[in-house]
């Protein structure tokens, strides 16, 4: 796929994702596991609803293949970008408005816990809210793209939810 935990630095950072100290640790490795699995679900929902269910497959079998393509590789490049030392993707911030959806309670055998407040935590609304708009904002250009190509790609697929903005009230 095109994106990895390399993608979640700055204001997309997760604590324990990328080891600082150069050695990693048991939490590390299950906080990257978690974030890996969630990119594998969450990536892949993103190119359904960006390019539809057959589109989606083939951009994936063209990323797993290695292989050049140009509609495909102009898709990447929108997709991906390199700003400064850092990777930047509307997919990441799709990927991380759902990391933290799924992370503000934890299950229990009992029911879902919340964090308290008096464990110091701030709720994660406004990061949530951020990475969604930003991933809004990357996506009307991507957008535009696919309506101007939509011969290439078999028509048009986007699904316009994925361009709407989120205000504190979560709508």
């Amino acid at each position: 796929m095109l994106i990895d935990e390399t993608f979640f630095t700055g204001e997309l950072h997760i604590e324990g994702v990328i080891s600082y100290t150069g050695v990693p640790s048991k939490t590390n490795e299950a906080s990257n596991y978690e974030l890996k699995s969630l990119i594998a679900q969450y990536e892949l929902e993103f190119y359904r609803k960006i390019l539809g269910y057959d589109n989606a497959k083939k951009f994936v079998g063209y990323i797993e293949s290695g292989e050049g393509e140009e509609k495909w590789d102009n898709l990447k490049n929108m997709l991906v970008e390199q700003v400064g030392n850092r990777k930047v993707s509307p997919v990441a911030y799709y990927v991380f408005f759902f990391y933290l959806r799924k992370n503000q309670t934890q299950a229990t055998p009992i029911g879902n816990i919340e964090e308290s407040s008096s464990n110091k935590i701030s709720p994660c609304n406004i990061k949530m809210i951020n990475a969604w708009n930003q991933m809004a904002y990357m996506n009307r250009y991507i957008s535009d793209y696919l309506y101007d190509h939509r011969d290439d790609y078999g028509g048009y697929f986007f699904d316009e939810h994925l361009l709407e903005f989120m205000n504190k009230m979560g709508i």
